[in-house]
């Protein structure tokens, strides 16, 4: 990835991930990058991923999506970003003088919040990649969620990916497409597939296994949920959903939940947040690594929060 060009004052997520248009389901784990507005520049050589496990099915698909779903952190509403930071400053300050020992719970975590999605179609590129520099920037048409979920505004971009905006919001990315296995990639492309460069594995086995190469992962995916008004509300909950995993005395397993490639392991899974909506539609995927040994000992705990 070389550059985002968008319109938000606020830190965001970007998932990018291999999709199969057709049957509209991904064909790997997503690879994360955190783009932090004030601190850009330390980035710039480090965001590069490499999909793996691919088979000659996998590139036989007829329509192969790098797709990237971008999520804000912050306010619930954009606009009132920079009034809830001067606001938090000011309770920040009010809770140091009352030196109250609850201070640290003053203020609200950021929330995930749908923001937009962004897909480039790359069967071209892999049917005929000699038509394709190496170092040629292709971009990645942006289309803002609006009211719409995250997956609702990548069915629109399938459906008008002509008639989107190319002048607007887009994302900057090259492409290659390597042949072999890890180690033969490393010895023969040592200038791309560099020592710390993140990996997003297939949701499933390559056609070859090699020997040593083990997995234990376990993908979750957060399909949809259904919730009533509170007694007396006009409007639905903005729900937010955590997921951690406990074991048998219900203490949480700590660092074992990860959004995929690039993403550091956490104690836990929070959901995007869509506005007032008592059917929320996530589908999200994240992954769990247990030690094998402690998978029968161990249970998902989900906690719903509304966040106003």
């Amino acid at each position: 990835m070389h550059n985002f060009v968008h319109k938000v004052n606020e830190d965001v997520e970007l998932l990018f991930t291999l999709f199969d248009g057709e049957k509209m389901k991904p064909i790997t784990e997503s690879y994360l990058i955190k783009w932090n507005r004030l601190d850009i520049d330390p980035y710039f050589k480090k965001l590069r991923a490499l999909f793996t496990d691919l088979s000659s099915m996998d590139l036989h698909r007829k329509k192969v999506y790098l797709v990237a779903y971008v999520i804000r952190n912050g306010a619930m509403d954009g606009r009132e970003m920079e009034s809830r930071r001067l606001s938090t400053v000011t309770s920040v300050l009010n809770a140091s003088k009352r030196n109250s020992s609850h201070s640290s719970n003053s203020t609200d975590s950021p929330m995930r919040r749908p923001f937009g999605v962004a897909a480039i179609d790359l069967t071209p590129l892999i049917n005929k990649p000699e038509d394709f520099k190496n170092d040629t920037q292709l971009s990645m048409p942006f289309l803002p969620c609006d009211k719409d979920t995250l997956d609702g505004t990548l069915q629109k971009i399938f459906k008008a990916k002509d008639q989107i905006n190319k002048e607007g919001s887009n994302i900057w990315i090259s492409v290659e497409l390597l042949h072999g296995d890890l180690k033969q990639l490393k010895e023969e492309y040592p200038h791309l597939i560099l020592s710390n460069m993140a990996h997003a594995r297939k949701l499933g086995f390559p056609e070859v296994i090699f020997p040593g190469d083990v997995r234990n992962d376990l993908y979750v995916t957060l399909l949809n949920g259904e919730f009533s008004k509170s007694t007396g509300k006009t409007c639905d909950k903005n729900i937010e959903v955590s997921v951690c995993v406990c074991n048998e005395q219900g203490e949480m397993v700590k660092d074992v939940i990860t959004q995929g490639g690039g993403a550091m392991m956490t104690n836990e899974y929070h959901s995007v947040i869509y506005y007032h909506d008592d059917k929320p539609m996530w589908n999200e995927t994240f992954k769990i690594n247990v030690p094998i040994e402690e998978f029968i000992k161990c249970h998902l705990k989900f906690t719903f929060k509304h966040r106003s």
